[in-house]
């Protein structure tokens, strides 16, 4: 059975292809027009999706969304004006009405029935569903606890419970003001920076060096201006405007006096960072870091969880910082996290939610999740290059395409990589990235500068053989995280060696590539190491400051001559800027 799922109506659409359970294709929008977290209907990815299966539309045997409109449609609450949705959204209700006259508004999911001539049955799937289908069901567990926290769904702002191979049983739900999301996006809009954007600047705030006694103090306003209340803490509302959209801001003026914060500041295009913001950013992330842990001991208790594994999704599971400390912690033994928790990824628990809970497909256990699910390049990526009369190196041989790319790792060049099937995700896993090498301590300071664009305390993500890891990072012998979705810790005796991937606090966002695995990125870690190198490089997107990340060689052509790349792999092609100066 072949269903397309769609994230729309909401920034970051994208389109996914599910067949029996599998993700055979999936893409985001905004690699498409080119407009970071584009929020326009799929058009693009599903044309994509359709082309690279060779298949037509009549082919597909049901579309989900995940987004159940009759559910928010019944809901009386101020925050629905102010989360526009384009007007053909809200004509779903009207398709839904002329149906039945007896609609459960709490409904799991709801179905248009179509004539099933040009357009398959449509299923909406309720969106914390969504993401919590999207971890289990790529997991390789056949039991365990789910746990989605996001700013918000159609009416819970987050659902916590317990799956087996048949069933997905929801224990406890939180809805608005009590809301994770709601919480990091207002004290991410205090700090000068754009809510529902910004929080992963936020969170990289939150591991400089910080004053003690201040992050003490900011604390306890927050416990002060919250609410212990199961699994998302409750914003009263003489701190937080949430759920008012009148109000200009998510924060009220009494909040942001007690945060020494009376009026707020833009950040966005000043790259000035200031202590007070460090301190604030530290104390929240460790305010909701610790409330979060109480809240997951409280209820996996609470429901007789056996607390052995647990599936991560929502938007605030894109904090890696959390998900490495929860790893690190005894609480759960293993913890899964989807390469793409937040919106994104819905177009794919959408589908296995319709797949395996409406219409009761076989659940097939799988080792690891398929990460490279987009388009490929053109085979003959060098007629581009003789169009725009581009001089390129092109090698027959990967052996000869990965020794030379060492050579210019050596001589300290920044390197674009532009190559085989994209990543799904937010995160750059080695077909579109920028690499260089780890042990050159200003070359943070010059991706940050030169290529980026962006703050300088921000930091860049290594990227290490999973077989290596446990040598250079303070993790376990078989550790994986091939889609950067926790923190680490560098080992102290590496630090020195490690500089341009090491944060203030001596975290790293890493990435392990299995070594049996294929592709250029593996090829050349795997170089590194039979040349005695430590196999362990900055991998970070191959993208400008506020475009997304590139999909085709046009786009990669462009980042590279409006930037201070070095050197430029397309497939297996290289281009050299000193060679067109």
């Amino acid at each position: 059975m072949l269903i397309l799922g769609l994230n729309a109506f909401e920034i970051n659409s994208s389109a996914a292809f599910i067949k029996d359970g599998e993700v055979l294709f999936a893409m985001c929008e905004e690699r498409f027009s080119r407009i970071k977290r584009d929020k326009s209907f799929p058009f693009n990815s599903i044309n994509a999706g359709l082309s690279h299966l060779e298949i037509n539309f009549s082919e597909i045997d049901a579309i989900a969304v995940g987004w159940n409109p009759i559910v928010e449609a019944t809901k009386i609450n101020g925050i629905l004006p102010n989360r526009p949705r384009e007007l053909y959204f809200y004509k779903l209700v009207e398709a839904f009405l002329s149906q039945s006259n007896n609609l459960d508004k709490d409904l799991d999911w709801s179905m248009i029935r179509t004539s099933g001539e040009s357009i398959p049955d449509i299923y909406f799937v309720r969106h914390h569903l969504a993401h919590a289908s999207n971890a289990i069901y790529q997991s390789p567990f056949k039991e365990g606890d789910f746990l989605s926290l996001d700013f918000m769904g159609e009416r819970e702002t987050g659902i916590y419970g317990l799956f087996d191979q048949s069933n997905i049983n929801k224990k406890y739900i939180s809805k608005q003001p009590s809301s994770t999301g709601a919480f990091y996006a207002a004290i991410t809009e205090l700090l000068g920076y754009k809510s529902d954007s910004d929080e992963w600047k936020v969170m990289a705030l939150s591991a400089c060096e910080s004053d003690k006694n201040k992050v003490d103090k900011y604390i306890q306003v927050f416990k002060e201006s919250t609410l212990e209340e199961g699994i998302a803490p409750f914003l009263k509302n003489e701190y937080f405007n949430t759920d008012q959209p009148r109000e200009k801001y998510l924060t009220t003026k009494l909040l942001r006096e007690k945060l020494d914060c009376p009026e707020l500041i833009n950040n966005r295009n000043d790259l000035e960072i200031r202590s007070w913001q460090i301190d604030v950013a530290t104390a929240m992330q460790t305010f909701i870091t610790d409330y979060t842990f109480r809240a997951l001991k409280k209820v996996s208790k609470e429901h007789n969880s056996n607390r052995k594994n647990i599936c991560l999704s929502g938007g605030f599971f894109m904090n890696c910082v959390f998900n490495g400390q929860l790893e690190r912690s005894s609480l759960y033994k293993n913890v899964f996290i989807s390469q793409s928790p937040a919106d994104l990824g819905n177009s794919i628990g959408s589908a296995m939610f319709t797949y395996h809970n409406i219409l009761y497909g076989k659940r097939r256990i799988r080792d690891s999740q398929v990460l490279f699910t987009g388009k490929s390049l053109s085979e003959e990526p060098s007629r581009i290059m003789d169009k725009f009369q581009i001089p390129y190196k092109s090698y027959k041989e990967q052996k000869s395409l990965v020794e030379d790319i060492y050579k210019y790792l050596k001589e300290n060049k920044v390197i674009a990589i532009c190559s085989g099937k994209s990543e799904f995700g937010e995160r750059a896993l080695g077909a579109r990235s920028i690499i260089c090498i780890a042990s050159k301590s200003e070359n943070k300071a010059l991706i940050n500068e030169k290529i980026k664009y962006r703050e300088d305390y921000r930091p860049f993500a290594p990227v290490c053989l999973k077989s290596q890891a446990s040598k250079y990072f303070e993790v376990e012998d078989g550790y994986s995280c091939a889609a950067m979705e926790k923190v680490a810790y560098v080992k102290e005796e590496f630090v020195k060696d490690l500089p341009a991937i090491t944060h203030s606090d001596g975290s790293a966002r890493l990435q392990t590539i299995d070594d049996n695995t294929e592709g250029l990125l593996v090829s050349i870690l795997k170089f590194m190491y039979d040349q005695k190198e430590i196999p362990v490089l900055i991998n970070t997107s191959f993208n400008l400051n506020g475009e997304p990340n590139v999909e085709t060689e046009i786009d990669a052509i462009r980042t590279f001559f409006t930037s201070g790349l070095d050197v430029l792999v397309i497939s297996n092609l290289i281009i050299l800027k000193n060679n067109l100066i």
